[in-house]
């Protein structure tokens, strides 16, 4: 009798842990319904460039979602990274931009600005830690258009940048060629988000995912990669993200809430570099 009791609390438990698992781990036509039938409400709007923000209950949970939205033919990609950790916003107004949202992970515990893997601007190559990466990058043509993939090891002496004028290594990639990468083995960990994707248009995305807060889950990588495919992404490629996940706009400051907090303030993290969105008639960074 106690063997059978045992049995079944195991049983129950088995259940109940599956049932977590399958909410936060599970996509379902309820949550297409939901992001297709998402209402957006538009921060701003200028010639080729839309801000706009949602809230909507999907995977089971509370989201905040912030998107841009981006003409290639009136704006250009490109990279920043000073010598020290700046605010993403701070980066964007310094360098001209129309909008910035958070660039790659980087070097924790040190005011100087080290990416964590590889990284070119312009043809310089800033402070990095090294590391392999994860098998995705983040390219820029001499045009400032983007093209996402999978980094490449040439098997030659030439290097995979090479017709590059600026590059980026983070991830991991989330769509490919209009397919989620993800499956349910992916983990299940919910944080706030940042990344950069392209319509099969060409238009650029830039979505950052709010999290650790009220009303503001935050997803999994698996989530995001299923937003991503949802909104019409055919690539994608994750961004850094928790406390530096930061969207800016000019005219409109930081359009997402960001995670870190001074006290109950919100406070914005000092990152090693930046994504920016610049104007085509601009300058080359400086």
């Amino acid at each position: 009798m106690k063997k059978t009791a045992l049995s079944l609390r195991l049983l129950v438990l088995g259940l109940s842990c599956w049932t977590a698992l399958a909410r936060v781990s599970a996509q379902s036509p309820a949550d297409s319904a939901a992001i297709a039938q998402a209402r957006w409400t538009t921060v701003s709007e200028k010639d080729g460039i839309v801000c706009k923000k949602t809230r909507l209950h999907v995977f089971g949970t509370e989201q905040r979602i912030s998107m841009l939205e981006i003409d290639p033919e009136r704006y250009r990609i490109a990279l920043a990274q000073d010598s020290l950790r700046t605010k993403t916003s701070v980066l964007g107004r310094g360098y001209g931009a129309t909008a910035a949202i958070n660039g790659g992970y980087f070097k924790t515990g040190t005011r100087q600005a080290v990416a964590s893997d590889f990284i070119k601007i312009d043809g310089t190559f800033p402070p990095r830690m090294g590391g392999a990466g994860d098998g995705a990058a983040l390219e820029i043509d001499r045009d400032g258009r983007i093209r996402i993939g999978r980094r490449k090891t040439a098997a030659d002496a030439t290097p995979w940048h090479e017709n590059c004028a600026s590059a980026m290594v983070v991830g991991p990639l989330l769509v490919e060629n209009g397919r989620g990468l993800f499956g349910r083995d992916a983990s299940t960990d919910r944080h706030p988000r940042s990344c950069i994707g392209l319509e099969a248009d060409g238009t650029v995305v830039l979505i950052v995912v709010d999290g650790r807060q009220d009303h503001a889950a935050g997803m999994s990588f698996r989530e995001l990669a299923y937003l991503c495919r949802q909104l019409g992404l055919t690539e994608a490629l994750n961004l850094d993200g928790g406390g530096s996940s930061t969207l800016w706009v000019r005219g409109e400051g930081i359009v997402n809430s960001v995670s870190d907090r001074l006290l109950v303030f919100p406070v914005e993290r000092p990152v090693a570099n930046a994504v920016l969105v610049l104007p085509r008639e601009s300058e080359r960074l400086r």
